[in-house]
């Protein structure tokens, strides 16, 4: 499948469709949840998960 060019393209397209959706769904979080949906986020990276210790342990 890696020599494609149609898997290629879909790629390019779903990467910058997932990131909409995610600014989309978090800014209704943001309007549901308020403040604590900011600490949330604070916290948490959106995408790529931090390694290491966590700071509230």
């Amino acid at each position: 499948m890696a020599n494609y060019p149609a898997v290629y393209l879909a790629w390019l397209l779903w990467i910058p469709g997932v990131y909409v959706t995610v600014l989309f769904e978090e800014r209704e979080l943001r309007q549901r949840f308020g403040a604590e949906y900011e600490e949330y986020c604070r916290e948490v990276p959106r995408f790529i998960p931090r390694l290491g210790k966590r700071q509230g342990s």
